[in-house]
């Protein structure tokens, strides 16, 4: 009982700490979005940190796009929350071509997981990534669903900032991004149910560490991991909650035979149209319109046939762990995943192309509890 007591309070505590005001906090930014995206990540970027600060998370997120138009997900995450609860989440969610959708997941204990810089290899039980450029592997043997994928990086890695984003004040609580692998070739293996089949097609991953709840945050997202044969577009686009003054965090990255040729902050995004699930009473973007333009190129792109994945409430996969922290915040996140085709037109150093790529598009809101 004594130890609840100290929980709560403690939880009460984090509520003072987010608590919203009237005026607006300032998103203190290290840099500017490198534009020209060309520094080499070392061993170091790739790994672990140290836990800081009462809430701490960090994640290596991989999302696959294969050639039989399945796609799938799979993330190694620590969460920390109020110095007493740190645990790891291995999980991947597969998409079948025929729209089924397969999920496992494993919680470990932090003493589970390891770091070793050498390889690199991160390692959380059973399941690791290793490797540096050019190559990556990921081993993820969840019960069920086997998963065995070498990824051969058709360009370098790239941090959009030089550093974290501070929320509140420079020293405020604070959200930190690294793309190791913006576009990769992939090769291996899926078992799921005893039915192993061989995998090919283009992946991408990036490594999220922050001390900032996600509700505290963003009010939306939406984000975009696209391929094609020769180029890849990626963005995020994070609408900051009022405490923050509706200020975007977003990036956009344009690769083209192997190179990015272009970084930048600067972009807007509109939805076209909207659906509605009337079973999960969700509504989200159906089909948007991307615009870039700065002096070197301009962008337009459009989301066309677009096939919703899954709807994703966040509380049903959060550990009974988490529960009680998570119901103080009164807002729930919860992701729409869609399929989609994007045709894009771009003019670049004065030569007009129009493409198409094929990735995976989301859209999470706050839901109210």
């Amino acid at each position: 009982m004594k130890k609840w007591k100290i929980l709560s309070l403690l939880g009460f505590g984090l509520l003072l700490i987010f608590c919203s005001s009237d005026k607006a906090q300032l998103i203190h930014f290290p840099s500017q979005v490198n534009a020209k995206a060309d520094k080499a990540l070392s061993k170091e970027e790739l790994g672990a940190k140290d836990p800081s600060q009462i809430f701490f998370s960090q994640s290596w997120n991989f999302f696959y796009l294969l050639d039989d138009s399945s796609c799938g997900y799979i993330q190694f995450s620590q969460s920390r929350i109020l110095y007493s609860t740190n645990n790891l989440i291995v999980h991947h969610t597969y998409y079948s071509p025929e729209g089924k959708v397969f999920y496992k997941k494993e919680y470990l204990p932090v003493s589970e997981m390891k770091w070793e810089i050498a390889e690199p290899r991160l390692s959380m039980g059973r399941h690791y990534w290793t490797g540096f450029y050019p190559e990556f592997r990921v081993f993820v043997p969840l019960e069920g669903m086997e998963t065995s994928l070498t990824l051969d990086c058709l360009t370098p890695g790239f941090r959009p900032w030089d550093g974290p984003i501070h929320y509140g004040s420079p020293k405020g609580s604070w959200y930190e991004l690294v793309i190791p692998i913006p576009w990769a070739r992939l090769n291996g293996t899926i078992k799921i149910d005893k039915i192993e089949k061989k995998v090919s097609g283009f992946a991408f991953q990036d490594h999220n560490i922050q001390t900032i709840l996600f509700p505290q945050q963003c009010e939306t997202l939406n984000s975009l991991k696209s391929f094609s044969s020769n180029r890849a577009i990626h963005f995020v686009n994070c609408l900051s909650p009022k405490d923050f003054g509706h200020k975007p965090v977003q990036w956009i990255m344009i690769i083209k035979d192997g190179q990015i040729i272009c970084a930048s902050d600067d972009f807007q995004i509109e939805p076209i149209s909207w659906a509605e699930n009337s079973s999960k009473n969700i509504k989200y973007p159906a089909q948007i319109k991307i615009l870039s333009q700065n002096p070197e190129l301009s962008l337009e792109g459009e989301t066309v046939e677009a096939e919703l994945l899954e709807i994703i409430d966040t509380s049903k996969q959060i550990p009974k762990w988490a529960k009680l922290f998570t119901n103080l915040l009164g807002a729930k996140p919860v992701f729409v995943r869609q399929k989609a085709k994007v045709n894009w037109k771009l003019n670049f150093q004065g030569q007009e192309e129009n493409f198409s790529t094929q990735g995976i598009f989301e859209y999470s809101f706050l839901a109210e509890k």
